[in-house]
């Protein structure tokens, strides 16, 4: 999502570099971490700031993006991963472990800068019962949303505002994308209409804020969700990605997308309200 994770750090897709962030997690619990139970509190205020941190530029090569990585896990990740381990004590062992392999690595990447760290099979199964964890207990709203050729199903018309998790689970053959938008609420136009005026249309950039971006492949991880902190307002979630778009395609080098129809194009938009 793909030289950074998909969850962590933002990834270059269509000339945009973004991040799919979050906001404050709000929970009921006030326990304090050691014998009496994790400091859920403190837990989810730590994690919002993992969920929402990036590192401060794109890299042009791979020895660059590495030694990017490397700093901005040293100064950001590392210290936010020990804190949150540390307000884990007294949860459930099987939570904690999983949680020492998932922040387990986010530490490691302080030390050797390899953002394939992230796409280890013992990270992303961890990664799974975290979420699922976070979820439950930092008290998230959570929408599960399934990908086809080509719409996205299960998106509703309405939310309610705050910290909600996107879950996806990819069925169709080609990879998809979920990028994000706040819409102006003075627009006139769809975001379809929008979209139709062109990818430089300064009409279009000035309704459409783009504040997250999310990859989904076919088979996908137990890594395939997005936390967004939504404000009351319009949004509008869109897969830009060009029709055929197969994982072997999107891995090619010197796949052109020029004069193919986007997903959106064919079906894959959809626009909501969050109240």
């Amino acid at each position: 999502m793909k030289i950074q994770s998909r969850k962590l750090f933002p990834t270059a897709v269509i000339a945009v570099v973004l991040l799919v962030t979050v906001g404050a997690c709000s929970s009921g619990n006030e326990q304090k971490a050691g014998a009496e139970g994790p400091d859920l509190d403190g837990y989810c205020s730590v994690i919002q700031e993992i969920q929402s941190a990036s590192p401060p530029a794109s890299a042009d090569t791979e020895e660059e993006a590495r030694a990017i990585m490397k700093e901005f896990a040293a100064e950001e990740m590392k210290p936010l991963a020990e804190e949150a381990l540390d307000a884990l004590e007294g949860a459930d062992e099987q939570v904690l472990d999983a949680a020492r392999v998932f922040y387990g690595t986010l530490i490691s990447l302080a030390d050797e800068g390899d953002y394939s760290l992230l796409d280890r099979p013992e990270h992303l199964e961890a990664s799974g019962t975290v979420h699922a964890f976070d979820v439950e207990r930092c008290d998230w709203n959570q929408v599960k949303i399934t990908l086809d050729e080509y719409a996205y199903t299960g998106m509703p018309a309405e939310l309610e505002a705050g910290v909600t998790s996107l879950d996806f689970d990819n069925i169709g053959s080609e990879v998809h994308e979920a990028t994000l938008f706040a819409v102006d609420e003075s627009a006139t136009r769809t975001v379809k209409e929008l979209l139709d005026l062109g990818p430089q249309s300064p009409v279009a950039a000035q309704f459409l804020e783009l504040i997250g971006h999310l990859e989904i492949r076919p088979d996908g991880t137990p890594d395939d969700y997005g936390i967004q902190d939504f404000a009351p307002g319009r949004y509008a979630m869109i897969c830009y990605l060009p029709v055929g778009s197969t994982p072997e395609k999107i891995d090619d080098p010197n796949f052109s997308p020029e004069g193919t129809d986007r997903h959106y194009s064919r079906g894959e938009i959809a626009e909501f309200t969050v109240r």
